[in-house]
Parts: C-alpha cells; structure tokens; sequence
C-alpha cells in the first residue's frame, strides 16, 4: 500500500436510505476520483465463488457481520487495479472506529470524512420506498439497520469527531450536491 499516503481518501458515511448512492457516482465523476462500496466488492467475491466468496456467503447469509480483515482485504485489493487512481470513495467502510484505525494503519490516512445526516423517520420512509420498489418490505428489518447505523456512526464519531463533516440531506438533491462540494473542492483542486 505504499504510495497511497499521497492520494486523498474520503469515507462517505450515512444511514440506510441517506442517499449515499445517489451522491457516490456523482462525486466520483466530478472529482475524477474511484468509488468503492464495500458491499459491492462482497458481492463481487461471492459471484466469484472463491473459497472466500462462500465464507463470505455464509457469515451474510447467517446475519453476521462480515469480519474486518475479509472486507479490509477486499478493499487493499481493490485499491490495487487503481494504481493512477487521483483519489478514492469508500462507502460501506468503515463501520466502527477499529475498522477506521485499521484503514488508517494498512492503507493510509483518511482526508474526509462526509457523513449524510437525516432523521431516523426520514431514513425509514426512503428505506421503505427503496425496499417496496425492490420487492422486500420488513419494517422490523429497517429498524435494526437504522440502530445499527446509529451504534457504528457512535464508535466512528468517538474517534474521528473532529474530522467529520456533517451534511444534512434534507434538501434537494442538487442542493446536498453543493454542500459536498463544498467540502471537497479544496481536497481535489
């Protein structure tokens, strides 16, 4: 991982229904920059079928959490085909402090940290709309994700506090856009 010192790095951060994919593209596409979503590169090792993508299978498949080094692995991998790469979005990573240290440690510092901020009743109406569209509705489902989300964004806010940029996703789209704009124009130009 030697190099990436140099490259900026942002973590987007949010709860369920946030709105985090809807802004991942976009920022990526603005700033030149690679996206990586965690869950994705999941997904990805799963359709492989590796001896890891099944591990992977079963720890979801059992409601587990994926463990650390798996995801951390996936995402050192990753960052590897993108060796010209001017800059990196990671969403869905990470989800505690330690998973953060750890990057820091492996892969190299964090320049951003872009959390989108919404109501907890906000989160459950889009997650709902998005899970209806999707052809899965489990409020009780919802609910855990959004607590869930609310005990990692806890451990990472206890360890990276001051580094947190705070954008409320209220707004329209084109409006929320601007807001990380804002934090990320002095980053890449």
């Amino acid at each position: 991982m030697a190099g990436r010192q140099n490259v900026p790095m942002v973590w987007l951060l949010g709860g369920p229904g946030v709105g985090k994919s809807t802004h991942l593209e976009e920022i990526a596409s603005k700033y030149g920059i690679v996206a990586i979503t965690s869950g994705e590169l999941l997904r990805k090792e799963i359709a492989r079928r590796t001896s890891r993508g099944r591990n992977i299978s079963y720890v979801l498949q059992n409601s587990e959490l994926v463990p650390t080094w798996i995801v951390l692995d996936l995402l050192k991998e990753e960052l590897e085909l993108h060796p010209g790469a001017r800059g990196f979005i990671f969403e869905g990573y990470p989800r505690d402090k330690e998973q953060g240290e750890l990057f820091e440690q492996q892969v190299g510092p964090v320049s951003a940290i872009l959390l989108l901020d919404a109501p907890d009743e906000i989160l459950k109406q889009r997650s709902l709309v998005k899970a209806v569209g999707a052809g899965f509705v489990n409020e009780d489902t919802i609910n855990k994700r959004i607590q869930n989300f609310h005990i990692s964004l806890d451990s990472i806010q206890s360890g990276y506090q001051s580094r947190v940029k705070k954008i409320n996703t209220l707004p329209p789209p084109s409006e929320v856009a601007r807001e990380i704009e804002y934090h990320l124009d002095l980053l890449f130009y």
